[in-house]
């Protein structure tokens, strides 16, 4: 998904809805959520991880944050 985008391109709603499902499985989610999600864009990824692109949470207040899809796709233990 993330290749279809370009850096400042912001995510369709079809893949912010798939984005959105994936960010629960999230550790962070709940911080990363915030005051909640607006949109979700591609940007370019914090440091240290130059030439790379990532997901961006856009939250209700203007606020932003990065997140990796990668992490949500982690195996996670079962409560």
């Amino acid at each position: 998904m993330l290749s279809r985008y370009k850096v400042g391109d912001e995510v369709s709603p079809e893949d912010s809805a798939d984005l959105g499902a994936l960010l629960k499985r999230h550790d962070e989610a709940a911080d990363k959520i915030g005051v909640g999600v607006q949109r979700y864009e591609v940007g370019s990824a914090p440091e240290p991880f130059p030439n790379q692109r990532c997901f961006w949470i856009v939250r209700k207040d203007g606020s932003r944050i990065d997140f990796s899809y990668q992490h949500c796709l982690e195996k996670k233990a079962y409560d």
